[in-house]
């Protein structure tokens, strides 16, 4: 875990810390626990920023020091590297780091697999699976090259399922492949993670079917209103614990089809479409983070929720009260993203006071992100969660609703969809009384209030460019981040 001046900052639910760190002539990074070294300088060592990314507030911290124990070290060998900086980094290389080789570069392949014994993840693009039979055995992950000038096929595929150890392939972008090539890698029986190209549709999967070590698959980029797809193929990886599917084209029978998934722990489902059905849900007793995105809307969320305990984190953008009630009985939640602006025209219910109302007797919640039909009310229940850390919520705020925050004692992030001139007090009195802790950010704020606000925030209370616009106004308690 990171903290600096006391503040906690990570993942409110799995607490995943993002560092970034620098050497001379090397970088470093630590992303979801992969500690990964590479000779560059392209990083600055007093690089300090955060970034909210949908659920995760997280800290890049360039102090090595201060990152949490990393669960796996990556050496990044995929430039064209000098004999000496070669040489050097293999120095520096330990029998459990993972080599980061790229197939297209190839000049010191020979060198680096004679000078090493650990595993090895693979950068390649089409043609440049060649040679491949002298790693096959250490090879632990594979992923084709964004950049790859001859794009990753089917026929790589074949070759990539002779690696017996292989537990990881990342095909995202990979447009020439399709199932034919995704049933090649039931082949490799220690595969845990698969990510998926638009390009296949689901039949390829079949030949995974009861994989036995098969629990994480992704498939995004796909429109709504593309070619058909079997959506029942995923219902068939039975000891999936992970499964995110972005702008699928869905259907009831294939959507019935995921209740097989009861071990499943990560759900993650976007669509352009409607969600016609979400009864699958009921019979996933160990979901534990929930993320439903349908453009359309969703039928029968409330209900498919309501035995739904085990859940710690939900996004469940455009949904209104009674799925904000629904989860209300979820004793472990601890982040919750919920409603979306009233827009004409709407049919379905926005979240108001009632459904956030309802949210305020989960002990647990410590990030919340609301926006809807929002009063006062709301923000006075939501002052009553004891864990609150992060809040962002949009409505129709008063000075003293605002004000009313400052019962929140450990609110550490504030966001506000606006503040106006007759609000902005309700800021000035926070922030007396030492909130938010960290940060604060205004999308809208109104020219006339700018003048007070400075006043009390000091002039690290920043405007955000956006082309020739301001896109919001953010404050930080801790002064690196206002450089």
């Amino acid at each position: 875990m990171v903290t600096t001046s006391g503040e906690i900052l990570e993942h409110a639910v799995t607490g995943e810390v993002r560092a970034w760190g620098s050497r001379p002539g090397t970088y470093e990074t630590l992303v979801d626990g992969v500690h990964t070294i590479g000779p560059s300088a392209a990083r600055s060592a007093d690089w300090h920023m955060w970034r909210t990314e949908g659920f995760r507030l997280v800290r890049e911290e360039t102090d090595p020091t201060r990152w949490p124990v990393p669960t796996e070290r990556r050496l990044e060998l995929t430039s064209e590297l000098t004999a000496r900086a070669l040489s050097s980094t293999l120095r520096a290389s330990r029998a459990s780091d993972v080599l980061v080789l790229d197939a297209r570069r190839r000049a010191h392949w020979s060198k680096i697999v004679a000078a090493t014994s650990g595993d090895i993840a693979l950068k390649f693009g089409g043609d440049a699976v060649d040679g491949f039979s002298e790693i096959a055995g250490r090879v632990v992950a594979a992923e084709e090259a964004i950049d790859a000038r001859v794009p990753a096929r089917n026929a790589d595929l074949e070759v990539l399922g002779r690696a017996p150890r292989l537990r990881r392939v990342a095909l995202a972008y990979a447009a020439r492949v399709n199932d034919k090539g995704i049933s090649r890698l039931a082949r490799c029986p220690a595969l845990e993670s698969l990510e998926l190209p638009p390009s296949v549709r689901g039949r390829g999967l079949e030949a995974l079917a009861g994989h036995a070590s098969l629990r994480r698959v992704r498939r995004d980029g796909i429109d709504a209103h593309d070619a058909p797809e079997d959506l029942r193929a995923y219902g068939l990886l039975r000891g999936l614990r992970e499964l995110g599917l972005s702008f699928f084209a869905p259907d009831r029978a294939g959507l019935d089809g995921l209740a097989n998934l009861e071990a499943l722990e990560v759900l993650d489902l976007t669509t352009g479409a409607a969600l016609p059905t979400v009864a699958f849900l009921s019979a996933m007793g160990s979901l534990r983070r929930l993320r439903l995105f349908a453009e359309r809307g969703t039928t029968g969320l409330a209900g498919a929720l309501r035995g739904a305990r085990g859940l710690v984190e939900v996004d469940l953008h455009g949904e209104g009260d009674s799925v904000a009630e629904a989860l209300a009985s979820c004793p472990l939640l601890r982040s919750i993203r919920l409603g979306k602006p009233a827009a004409p025209g709407d049919k379905a219910a926005p979240l108001g006071d009632r459904g956030v109302g309802a949210l305020a007797g989960s002990g647990a919640l410590k990030r919340v992100e609301v926006e809807g039909e929002l009063t006062d009310v709301s923000l006075a229940a939501l002052a009553r969660l004891p864990s609150l850390t992060h809040l962002r919520a949009s409505g129709r705020f008063t000075s003293a609703g605002i004000g009313a925050l400052a019962d929140a004692r450990s609110l550490d992030v504030l966001e506000l969809g606006s503040v106006s001139e007759a609000s902005a007090p309700g800021l000035v009195a926070l922030r007396a009384a030492g909130l938010p802790r960290s940060r604060l950010r205004v999308d809208r704020l109104a020219p006339a209030a700018r003048p007070l606000l400075a006043k009390a925030f000091g002039q690290s209370l920043r405007a955000s460019e956006e082309g020739h616009r301001t896109a919001h106004h953010e404050w930080w308690a801790d002064p690196k981040m206002n450089r």
